[in-house]
């Protein structure tokens, strides 16, 4: 028979028993709830301790004596209870199986809260750094694509800007040219209609006496010869004849009394298909000026066509130098 104090440390022996029982079974229980088995693999059991911070030696120890413990919670706490019913002294309530599984739905409902409380906290974490991620993605891609956008439209800016100027130089140079061909036009047809007339000239004799005049005495001007021969129309030998008196008479005056010798050349004539005018030739037949009115309108055609351009349309502003 024992004592009343052997029956006291074997009653506390007995609680701290099923305290660790019990904290075994709640283990073993939480373990088997979250699907972790000894038989996992390694790898698996290794990231699992690693995210719970837990020694992966200490959890397998653990694991195992939980899955021991926990084929025999049930008989050694019924054997507690055995034991426990002869001491009416003791004030501690036997412990039953109801009440173990109560204590270990209560952990595990606590235990599920915390892990997914944990897995929501780290969702929102992954959700926010993937908005972060996929904002400065956005945010790259906005401006590649705005700096590619920027330069296709400056390059077809520039495309469009050479564009309108070629387009504006050659219209610019298509109306310069079709401006120039008709003032062009209108030149030939006013030296045309002046070529026509050139044989109207000769019809006044007067008038027509006078321009032989001044045509020889540049002739003598010109030559300045004491001999000199006058080529003209068969039919104009006497006006040419009284011309070349006239214009004798003011180079003797004008040259301070210096006297030539104007000859008609009978031999050689001008044909009778010119207008008129004559050909002034020095003594020995090698210089000669043609005096004639068909080469006093190309004279005036080639070098007066500036005045003459001037007359009719004006002085050309963009015109520097002038002959």
């Amino acid at each position: 028979m024992m004592a009343p104090g052997d029956n006291e440390a074997m009653l506390l022996e007995q609680g701290g028993l099923r305290r660790r029982l019990q904290v075994v079974t709640i283990a073993a229980a939480c373990w088997t709830e979250l699907g972790i088995s000894v038989a996992g693999t390694e790898s698996a059991s290794r990231t699992v301790c690693c995210d719970m911070g837990v020694s992966w030696v200490s959890w397998l120890e653990t694991l195992m004596v939980a899955e021991k413990a926990q084929a025999s919670s049930t008989a050694a706490i019924e054997a507690l209870n055995q034991q426990a019913r002869p001491w009416t002294n003791v004030t501690q309530q036997p412990i039953h199986a109801h009440t173990a599984t109560a204590v270990v739905a209560s952990e595990l409902r606590k235990m599920t809260a915390f892990i997914r409380q944990e897995a929501l906290e780290k969702a929102r974490e992954i959700h926010l750094k993937a908005d972060e991620e996929f904002a400065i993605e956005k945010s790259q891609l906005v401006r590649q694509e705005t700096q590619s956008i920027d330069a296709q439209y400056e390059k077809k800016f520039k495309q469009a800007s050479m564009s309108q100027q070629i387009t504006k130089s050659t219209l610019s140079n298509k109306t310069r040219l079709r401006l120039l061909s008709a003032r062009q036009e209108l030149l030939d047809d006013l030296f045309e209609q002046a070529n026509n007339k050139l044989a109207d000239s000769a019809k006044d004799q007067a008038k027509y006496q006078d321009i032989l005049k001044n045509l020889i005495l540049e002739g003598l001007y010109a030559l300045n010869e004491s001999k000199i021969s006058v080529r003209c129309r068969s039919k104009d030998d006497h006006v040419v004849r009284k011309a070349a008196d006239a214009a004798q008479a003011e180079y003797k005056e004008k040259m301070n009394g210096r006297e030539t010798d104007i000859k008609i050349d009978d031999k050689n004539k001008l044909p009778e298909e010119t207008s008129g005018g004559v050909t002034i030739v020095n003594s020995t037949g090698r210089i000669d000026i043609n005096n004639t009115f068909e080469e006093r309108l190309r004279l005036l055609q080639s070098e007066a066509l500036p005045s003459v351009r001037a007359t009719l349309f004006g002085e050309n502003k963009n015109r520097k130098f002038k002959d």
